[in-house]
């Protein structure tokens, strides 16, 4: 199977894919922290531009604890932060926002890179650190397996 961006490596061997990827070893690899600084000023200004301090929440806190369960998809603590934000732009008193309630996306989490994490000091995500997945709770070796067996 060839790279989809046309970089011409082929990985026929399923372990040699993982090690690749495991090592992040291949020169189209994007820089993490480069993509993160870029983040944090698009974080800041739609914070500027909506009157809300969402992004400065996820820039506070992700390094700590996990405010996304995968790309585009928030965690409890986030949705309700945003929740409060609209019920104040609407002027409406809600009191039983609680990050457990409408948190319904736990159950489709996307592991971390471990890689990744380093690269971006996030303190939670570890090798073992679990993820649910399907009914699962998988590291990200585990996951990443999975995905390599089911898609080639």
């Amino acid at each position: 199977m060839a790279c989809s961006r046309g970089c011409g490596v082929r990985f026929p061997d399923r372990e040699a894919r993982f090690k690749t990827y495991a090592e992040l070893k291949f020169d189209w690899a994007i820089d993490v922290r480069r993509m993160a600084e870029f983040d944090r000023r698009r974080l800041l200004a739609m914070d500027r531009q909506h009157g809300c301090e969402l992004g400065a929440r996820i820039l506070e806190r992700y390094r700590r604890r996990p405010m996304f369960h995968s790309t585009g998809h928030p965690g409890g603590e986030l949705l309700v932060g945003l929740l409060r934000h609209m019920c104040r732009v609407a002027d409406l008193r809600v009191g039983w926002l609680r990050p457990g309630k409408v948190d319904q996306l736990r159950n489709a989490q996307i592991p971390v890179h471990p890689l990744v994490a380093e690269r971006l000091g996030l303190i939670w995500a570890t090798h073992d650190t679990r993820y649910n997945f399907r009914g699962e709770r998988l590291t990200w070796e585990q996951y990443t397996r999975h995905y390599i067996d089911h898609f080639g």
